[in-house]
Order: structure tokens, then C-alpha cells, then sequence
């Protein structure tokens, strides 16, 4: 007969078996869950990484190579703009896009050369916001765009390619050429004569009169309703004053 004693002490191992090797099955599932997901969060990760980088607008781009390898989700676009537009002064603009799942594509808007700056030994060209986008050397042979002559002339190394000039009086200059230029009016040269006083000279001859003190699209539609006037009549002028209150045509 068997011993009752024996009998219960050996349920008691069972269950305490049954009870270890449940424990161990958690630990081993629990595991192997971790180790199921690390590796499909380390493939997602990898797999949303920039490995290609697509560049319309331009045939090449300062800064872009760093950003292979970068987390394409999670990119900061504003930040990556920002070091991209400081790093290539000749760009205008850039706009971001992503091609999931590792693509990053850069279309980019660059600025254009509207006016020949002269300078002492030189020249600079120079962009519509001011920026300079090359610079030559008076030997060299220049491209067709219009001059400016400032009253205080800068030397050819006093400033550097990219770098922009702020000055009021070449900013309404910059300003006034592109507004003319796109009514159609060939455009000679612009003489900053004072910090006040722009001369802009046509290739017709005529004489386009601007001044810093007012607000310069006022100036700009002035003479563009002059100029339609002097048109649609046939009448021969000289030149064009927006310098004041009222406009002045200047009749030959």
C-alpha cells in the first residue's frame, strides 16, 4: 500500500515543476518577443534611412552629402533648408519632399543675374536681392546686362561672391531695374547719383528719374502709365520724373 506521506510530496514536486517550467516558458517568450521586435524596429529604422538623394534645379548643391544616412522620417526640414540656403548663396529658394522609403528630393529655385555692379579694378553681378553672384575683372568679357555706377565706388575684394549688399539706394536700384525691365524697356545702365537720386538710362535714350524717398511702387506704376500714355499718343519725350508728388514728363 502506498505511503500516503510520499504520495502528497510528490504532487507537491509536481506542481512546483509545473509552475517553474511555466515560469521559464514566460521568460523564453518574453525573450523572444524583445528579440522579435528590436529586430523590426533595427530593420524599419534602416529601412527609412536617406540612401538616395534626388537634386532638380541645379546641377550641384554644397551639403547635401552629410544627409545620407539621416532618419528621412523624422528630418527637420526647416533646420535642413536653412544649412542648405547658407551653404549655396547662388539658391533662391529650396523646397523638400520625401519619397518614402528612403528618398529625399531637393528641388531648388536659384537666384538670377539682373545688373552689372562697377567697381574699382572690376565688376560684380549681382542678383535682384542683392546678392553677388560672380565677379570679373574689368579685362574680362562681361555679359549683356545693365550697368550700375554707385557714387562711392567699392574696390573688387572688398566684398566676397555670395555675400549680399543691403544698401538702401542699390536695393531700390536692383529694385527699379527688374520692374522697367519686365514692361519691355531696354535698359542701359542705372546711375546711383546720391543716396536719394537714381538715373536710369534706356537704350532709346531716355531718362528715368527715381528717388529713395517714396514708396517705389508708386514710382514704378507712374511711369508705366506715362510711358503708355507717350506710346498710345505717338509723342516723343525725353525722359520721365517721379520724383515728386506729381510725375513730370520731360518733353524733347
Amino acid at each position: 500500500m502506498p505511503d500516503p506521506s510520499q504520495s502528497k510530496q510528490t504532487r507537491q514536486l509536481d506542481v512546483k515543476e509545473k509552475k517553474r517550467s511555466s515560469f521559464f516558458k514566460k521568460i523564453s517568450f518574453f525573450i523572444s518577443a524583445f528579440g522579435l521586435s528590436f529586430i523590426i524596429l533595427l530593420f524599419l529604422h534602416s529601412f527609412f534611412l536617406i540612401a538616395h538623394i534626388e537634386i532638380h534645379g541645379t546641377d550641384s548643391l554644397y551639403g547635401v552629402t552629410p544627409l545620407k544616412g539621416e532618419y528621412l522620417v523624422l528630418l527637420d526640414e526647416e533646420k535642413i533648408k536653412a544649412m542648405l540656403l547658407a551653404a549655396n548663396p547662388s539658391v533662391a529658394t529650396i523646397r523638400l519632399s520625401k519619397k518614402l522609403p528612403s528618398t529625399l528630393v531637393i528641388d531648388v529655385t536659384k537666384r538670377k543675374k539682373i545688373a552689372i555692379l562697377d567697381v574699382d579694378m572690376g565688376y560684380y553681378y549681382l542678383s535682384q536681392d542683392g546678392v553677388i553672384l560672380g565677379k570679373d575683372r574689368k579685362s574680362a568679357k562681361l555679359e549683356l546686362f545693365p550697368h550700375i555706377s554707385y557714387y562711392q565706388q567699392f574696390n573688387l575684394t572688398e566684398y566676397a561672391q555670395g555675400e549680399r549688399l543691403t544698401m538702401k539706394d542699390l536695393e531700390y536700384a536692383l529694385f527699379f531695374i527688374k520692374k522697367v525691365d519686365e514692361i519691355g524697356v531696354l535698359i542701359d545702365r542705372l546711375d546711383i547719383v546720391s543716396p536719394r537720386m537714381l538715373l536710369l538710362k534706356t537704350k532709346s535714350d531716355k531718362r528715368l528719374l527715381f528717388t529713395t524717398q517714396k514708396d517705389r511702387d508708386t514710382q514704378v506704376s507712374e511711369v508705366i502709365l506715362l510711358i503708355k500714355k507717350m506710346t498710345v499718343e505717338k509723342r516723343e519725350y525725353k525722359g520721365i520724373d517721379v520724383r515728386f508728388d506729381k510725375p513730370v514728363l520731360l518733353l524733347k
